[in-house]
This record gives structure tokens, C-alpha cells and sequence, in this order.
């Protein structure tokens, strides 16, 4: 399973934002997360990235339990999440917004990008094929010499 939720809780105080979730998600597939607005749904990616703490349960990703970890560490082994902000890059395709991403991917050290050496260009390399992986299955496609914009 690349995700499991495993009986999930949020406390706000005397607010049981979210109760006992449990969930799966399998490699490849592409899960919705639906609910009325106040029934938790961005409580819950909060809990998936780690911005917010769990009261309870446990998040595992990809066999390795991540609920504790830092947002960064959480991010780093390939869960990070967008807010509605969606004009940001809105004439970029999403491929490159998916590309403006990977920077975590591509991160090198200040000298080694400055001076171009042989490892920040292999990383530099790499990030295209990353970005195109992550947008497989996703609509992004060249289609008569252009790719489709970014949703609007």
C-alpha cells in the first residue's frame, strides 16, 4: 500500500475535528477527499503533511510511519500539498509547475550550483524526467506543438 491512514484523529481543544479515519490509498490510483465545508478535509492533509500534529492514530507512507515527522521530513520522502492558490503559475503548464516542485529534489549545494559541477548538472538532468513522471496520467501531454495551460 503506498498510503494508510490508520484510525486517524484531530483534537482542537474540545473539537473532534476529525475522528478515527482510516484509509488506503493504492500506487496509481487517484483518490478524492469530499465532505462539507467545517467536516475536515484540509484538517486532514494538514495531518497528512504534518502541519498539524495527530491527537491519534498513525500515517504510513510507502511501509514507513510518518505522522511526528516534520513537515520537511514528511515532504522529503514525496508527500507535500498545495493550497487553492491556483493564479500563481497560471500560464505555466503543469509540467512546469510540477518542475518549480522539484527543486527539493534538485537541491545541491550553493558552490557545487554556483561553479556547475558534474553532480548539480546530473541533478539538473534528472529533474525533467521527475517532473514528467509525476504528470503521467495526468492530461500533460504536447498536443500540436504546445502543452495544455494549467487550470484556470
Amino acid at each position: 500500500m503506498l498510503l494508510e491512514l490508520r484510525d486517524v484523529s484531530k483534537r482542537f481543544g474540545g473539537l473532534q475535528a476529525v475522528t478515527g479515519l482510516s484509509m488506503t490509498v493504492a500506487p496509481r490510483t487517484i483518490h478524492g477527499l469530499i465532505g462539507p465545508n467545517g467536516a475536515g478535509k484540509s484538517t486532514v492533509f494538514n495531518l497528512l503533511t504534518g502541519v498539524l500534529p495527530l491527537s491519534s492514530g498513525e500515517i504510513v507512507f510507502k511501509g514507513e510511519r510518518v505522522s511526528g515527522l516534520r513537515p520537511s521530513e514528511i515532504c522529503r520522502r514525496g508527500i507535500a500539498r498545495t493550497f487553492q492558490a491556483t493564479t500563481l503559475f497560471r500560464e505555466s503548464t503543469a509540467l512546469e509547475n510540477v518542475l518549480i516542485a522539484c527543486h527539493l529534489y534538485a537541491a545541491t549545494a550553493f558552490v557545487a550550483t554556483l561553479i556547475g559541477t558534474a553532480a548539480y548538472r546530473d541533478k539538473e538532468r534528472s529533474v525533467p524526467r521527475r517532473a514528467a513522471r509525476g504528470t503521467d496520467g495526468a492530461g500533460e501531454r504536447r498536443h500540436h506543438g504546445g502543452a495544455p495551460r494549467a487550470s484556470r
